[in-house]
């Protein structure tokens, strides 16, 4: 397959801080158990909307490069100039949640939909920025390996 994966996903993303994530071993299918109905509610959009945007192809093989932008609106008490600086990429939230704690409910809610597992994922380029609104930019491509002959 030449391209990759991407979708947007709008809305507050999960910090998987309070979740378990499962995997049930004669469906293969991912789930969460959660205390937090909000975690579970974005794992499950994230789902749904991987698999409008992945449809029927088949599940990505090999080895894998996930780059995800996560946007959070910037704070209220922003001056205009400081909201402008944040648009622009200039200033970046150094808030909690943590970018692993988001990007852990993110692969495991891709599995079995865009790739078989995560842990085919062998690069991340993560980042936060303000924006506007929550949503999120998924990209997904692959890594280019080399045949090593033995």
């Amino acid at each position: 397959m030449v391209g990759g994966f991407y979708c947007v996903v709008r809305g507050k993303p999960a910090s998987g801080q309070k979740n378990l994530i499962y995997k049930n071993k004669k469906t293969k299918k991912s789930f969460v158990v959660t205390k937090d109905a909000t975690d579970m509610a974005w794992f499950n959009h994230v789902r749904i909307r991987a698999s409008q945007a992945w449809g029927d192809t088949e599940l990505m093989e090999g080895a894998l490069e996930l780059s995800v932008n996560y946007y959070r609106p910037y704070p209220q008490s922003f001056s205009l100039k400081k909201k402008r600086a944040a648009l622009a990429g200039h200033v970046r939230p150094i808030t909690r949640p943590d970018l692993d704690n988001y990007t852990k409910v993110l692969c495991d809610a891709l599995n079995d939909i865009v790739y078989k597992d995560d842990a085919q994922i062998v690069d991340m380029n993560l980042s936060k920025r303000y924006a506007d609104s929550f949503y999120t930019e998924i990209l997904i491509t692959h890594v280019e390996q080399m045949d090593v002959l033995d």
